[in-house]
C-alpha cells in the first residue's frame, strides 16, 4: 500500500497509481499529478489556503466512521427508551472525535513529510521554480543524488554552458584551465610551436589551391617528416586536453548545478527565518499586492533560471579575438 492510495487528483479526478509522479502543496499537503499542477498552475486547495485547512488522505474513512458511529449513536438512544438492546460496547461520540482528532493528527504528520525535503533538504517545487528551463529533466536528475552524471550540454559547449545556467564560477575555470595548459604546452615545447606554425601556414597556402592531390600529398609529407614528429605531438597533446575538460565538465555539471539550485533555496529561506520580507520593485503594475509567497517564488525565479545575453557576448568576443 503506498501513501495516496485510493485517493485522487483533484484537478483531473483520477485515482493515484502506484509509481506515478505526484507532488504535495507545501502549504496544505494536497496531492496532485505534476502534471496537473503545472496545467493548473496552483493548489486546488488554494482557495483554504491561510485557514486551518490541511489535506487528510484518511479523509473517506474518517467520514464513514462518523457515519457508522451516529447510527450507533441512535441505536443508544432507543435502546435506552427501551425499544431495542444496545450492545456494551457501543461506539460513543467521544470515541469517534478521539479517532478523528488521531487520524487528522496522521495525516498532518504525512503531508508534512511528503512536502518538504524532496532533495537536499528542499522542496522538489522550489526547485523546478529555480532551475526554470528544463525544468522535469533536472528534477529527476537532482533526485538521484549522483555525485557524476552526464550532460551533453556541458560536453559540446563548456563554459558557455555553465554561464548560460549563471554558474559563473565553473564558467571562468573552464575557460582559464585552456589558456592555461596551451601556455604551459607552448613553454615545455617553444621550438615544436614554431615549427607548427610554419606547417599552418604552409596548409593554408595549400588548401587556398583547393587542389586535392597537393593536399593529400602535403598532409603526407608533412606527418612523415621527422623533423615535425614533435610538432604534430603537440597537437595531439592540445587535442587530448581539450577533450578531457570536455568530459569533466559533462560529468560535473549536473552535480554543481544541484548544488547551486539548492544553495539558493536554503539562502532564501534562511533569510525568510531571520525576518527579511520580500518587496516588489518592478515595470509591471498590478503586482504590488502579491502574497510574500507568491514573491518569494518570482525572487527564486529570477536568482535561478538562464542568462542567454552572457553567453552570446563571450562567444562574440572569442569569434572576433580568433579572427584577428
Amino acid at each position: 500500500m503506498f501513501l495516496y492510495e485510493n485517493n485522487k487528483c483533484p484537478v483531473c479526478g483520477k485515482e493515484f497509481a502506484e509509481g506515478e509522479d505526484i507532488v504535495s502543496c507545501p502549504e496544505c499537503g494536497t496531492p496532485h499529478h505534476r502534471e496537473c499542477y503545472k496545467s493548473l498552475g496552483k493548489c486546488a486547495n488554494k482557495d483554504k489556503h491561510g485557514t486551518d485547512f490541511v489535506y487528510n488522505r484518511n479523509n473517506d474513512r474518517i467520514e464513514e466512521s462518523a457515519e457508522a458511529a451516529e447510527i450507533k449513536t441512535f441505536e443508544q438512544f432507543f435502546a435506552e427508551a427501551g425499544r431495542m438492546p444496545v450492545e456494551t460496547d457501543a461506539v460513543t461520540p467521544q470515541t469517534v472525535c478521539d479517532e478523528n482528532a488521531t487520524e487528522t493528527a496522521d495525516a498532518e504528520s504525512l503531508s508534512a513529510a511528503s512536502s518538504e525535503d524532496d532533495i537536499d533538504g528542499v522542496n522538489a517545487l522550489d526547485v523546478e521554480t529555480v532551475v526554470g528551463v528544463n525544468s522535469e529533466r533536472f528534477v529527476k536528475r537532482f533526485s538521484k543524488r549522483q555525485r557524476l552524471g552526464w550532460n551533453w550540454g556541458a560536453f559540446f559547449f563548456g563554459p558557455y554552458y555553465f554561464m548560460y545556467r549563471k554558474m559563473y564560477t565553473e564558467s571562468l575555470i573552464f575557460l582559464v584551465i585552456p589558456f592555461a595548459a596551451s601556455a604551459i604546452i607552448s613553454a615545455v615545447f617553444d621550438s615544436a610551436v614554431l615549427v607548427l606554425g610554419n606547417i599552418v601556414k604552409e596548409m593554408s597556402a595549400v588548401f587556398a589551391t583547393y587542389d586535392t592531390e597537393k593536399m593529400s600529398a602535403f598532409l603526407k609529407e608533412s606527418f612523415a617528416a621527422p623533423e615535425n614528429k614533435q610538432a604534430w605531438m603537440v597537437v595531439m597533446i592540445t587535442m587530448a586536453v581539450s577533450v578531457a575538460l570536455r568530459i569533466i565538465a559533462a560529468v560535473i555539471a549536473d552535480s554543481q548545478y544541484r548544488k547551486r539550485v539548492v544553495k539558493i533555496i536554503k539562502t532564501v529561506d534562511e533569510k525568510v527565518e531571520l525576518g527579511e520580507s520580500f518587496s516588489f520593485v518592478g515595470p509591471m503594475m498590478g503586482n504590488e499586492n502579491l502574497s510574500q509567497k507568491e514573491l518569494r517564488k518570482m525572487f527564486l525565479a529570477k536568482q535561478g533560471g538562464v542568462n542567454v545575453f552572457f553567453p552570446l557576448i563571450l562567444l562574440a568576443i572569442s569569434f572576433f579575438s580568433y579572427m584577428f
